[in-house]
C-alpha cells in the first residue's frame, strides 16, 4: 500500500490566527477541516486524484481546503504534491480569470500577473491573507482580479510599454485590499473618504459593482464593445446592474442616516 504524502497531521490542523475587520477571529467552514483530515490520511496518488474531482463530482475538494494542503505540504518541504496540487488550482481558476480579462486587456499578462500574486499570499503571506482564502477563496480571488484588471487597463490607456513580471515588484497597488487601492485622480478628498466608507458597510456583489461603478469609473454597459462594463464583467444584464446600485445607495443612504442623527 502507497504510504501517506507526509509526516503532517490529520488531528490538529494549523489554526488560523488572523482576525477579519471587525475583529472577529477568523475560521474555517466546518466541512472545509472535515475534508483536510481526510486528504491527509491518503496516498499521493489518492490525494491528487481527490483534488482533480471536478465540482459535480462526490468528495469533491473545496477550494479552500486546497489552499490548507498547498500551504501545508510546502512548509513540510514536499515539493511533488505541492507542485501539483497548485497545479489543480490554478486549473480551476484559470477559466474565471479570463473570462474577466478576454477582450479588455493583454489576457495572457493579466492572468500570470494574478497567479503569482495569489500564489504569493498562499505561500508566503503571514498577514492574513493565507488565512483569509481558506475562508473566502473566491472572494480573495475575485478582489486579485479586479486589482490587476485596473492596473491594466490604466496601461492600455496610457499605451504604456509592454508589460512584464519585473513591474510587479512593488506588490503595494496590485494587490491591495478595497479600501487600500489607488484612488483615482477626478475624485474629490470628500467623495474619496465616502467611498472608503461604503466599502466597509457593503459586502459581496454590491461592494463591489459600489466600488467599480463609483470609484474607478465602470460603465454600466456600452454600445463599444472593446469597452470593459459592469454588465459585461458579472455577467448580467444592465437591468440588474442598475438593481444593485439601487440596492447599494438605499444601505448607505439607511447608513447615513443612522450615523448622522
Amino acid at each position: 500500500m502507497e504510504p501517506a504524502p507526509a509526516e503532517l497531521s490529520n488531528t490538529n490542523l494549523s489554526p488560523l490566527i488572523h482576525r477579519d475587520k471587525d475583529g472577529v477571529l477568523l475560521k474555517r467552514a466546518p466541512d472545509v477541516d472535515a475534508q483536510i483530515h481526510d486528504c491527509l490520511v491518503l496516498a499521493p496518488t489518492e490525494l491528487v486524484q481527490r483534488a482533480k474531482k471536478e465540482a459535480q463530482d462526490p468528495g469533491f475538494l473545496k477550494d479552500e481546503a486546497l489552499v490548507y494542503l498547498i500551504r501545508a505540504f510546502h512548509k513540510s518541504g514536499n515539493k511533488d504534491i505541492t507542485n501539483q496540487l497548485s497545479e489543480e488550482l490554478i486549473r480551476r481558476c484559470t477559466p474565471f480569470i479570463y473570462s474577466k480579462f478576454n477582450g479588455f486587456v493583454d489576457a495572457e499578462d493579466a492572468f500570470c500577473a494574478v497567479i503569482k500574486i495569489l500564489f504569493t499570499h498562499i505561500l508566503f503571506r503571514d498577514d492574513g491573507r493565507g488565512d483569509f482564502l481558506q475562508v473566502r477563496f473566491g472572494m480573495h480571488l475575485k478582489r486579485i482580479v479586479v486589482s490587476v484588471f485596473r492596473i491594466h487597463r490604466d496601461k492600455k490607456e496610457k499605451e504604456s510599454s509592454t508589460f512584464t513580471f519585473s513591474e510587479l515588484s512593488n506588490e503595494e497597488d496590485e494587490d491591495a485590499e478595497w479600501d487600500d487601492s489607488i484612488r483615482s485622480e477626478d475624485l474629490s478628498l470628500e467623495n474619496r473618504v465616502f467611498i472608503d466608507q461604503a466599502a466597509n458597510v457593503l459586502t459581496g456583489h454590491l461592494q463591489e459593482v459600489y466600488i467599480l461603478r463609483h470609484k474607478y469609473n465602470f460603465q454600466i454597459d456600452s454600445v463599444d464593445p472593446n469597452e470593459p462594463t459592469l454588465s459585461k464583467y458579472f455577467g448580467k444584464t444592465p437591468h440588474t446592474i442598475n438593481n444593485w446600485l439601487r440596492k447599494a445607495d438605499e444601505i448607505l443612504k439607511k447608513w447615513q442616516g443612522e450615523n448622522h442623527e
